[in-house]
């Protein structure tokens, strides 16, 4: 095919004979295995280059979630709760692992659930006693003494199955 080279390189323009003839040409050259590898692995490059294209520009359309807001600290706040309680709870909330820790300030089921899943000191340790007296300030009623997950049967439940509500 390197005539073919010649006559495209010619400054007279192609017949419409000499370009089907160019084209029929191409068609009926057998492809050396060597080409044949290069177009396949050519072939293969493009298609990856493209997918990942495609992958960086969905990433970079993708909207980021917003940052998590801190429910506990603007309850904390609207109850006017001193340091003390303010850091009991988060001490609570960081040992019972909640996924919204101010959930444990709605009711006093909830307080209850979160003190049976944290791993406190002792049944009437110093830190119970701290937030029996807060769940008596909040919700007029002390926790229960049995924190275990029976005491909460009754009780609605999340997605998650397993949260009083």
């Amino acid at each position: 095919m390197t005539w073919a080279w010649l006559i495209l390189a010619q400054d007279a323009p192609l017949t419409r004979r000499q370009a089907l003839e160019l084209l029929r040409k191409g068609f009926h050259k057998e492809l050396a295995s060597n080409d044949l590898f290069i177009y396949v692995i050519g072939a293969v490059a493009l298609i990856a280059l493209i997918l990942l294209l495609s992958q960086v520009i969905r990433q970079r359309q993708r909207p980021k979630p917003p940052p998590r807001r801190d429910y506990l600290l603007e309850a904390v706040k609207v109850l006017g709760l001193t340091r003390q309680e303010r850091s009991d709870l988060l001490e609570l909330a960081a040992r019972a692992r909640l996924p919204q820790p101010a959930a444990m300030l709605l009711s006093p089921a909830n307080l209850s659930y979160a003190l049976s899943r944290a791993a406190i000191d002792a049944p009437a340790g110093p830190l119970r006693n701290r937030l029996d007296a807060l769940s008596r300030k909040l919700f007029g009623e002390g926790l229960t003494r049995n924190t275990g997950y029976s005491t909460f049967q009754t009780a609605s439940r999340t997605a998650s199955g397993n949260q009083p509500v």
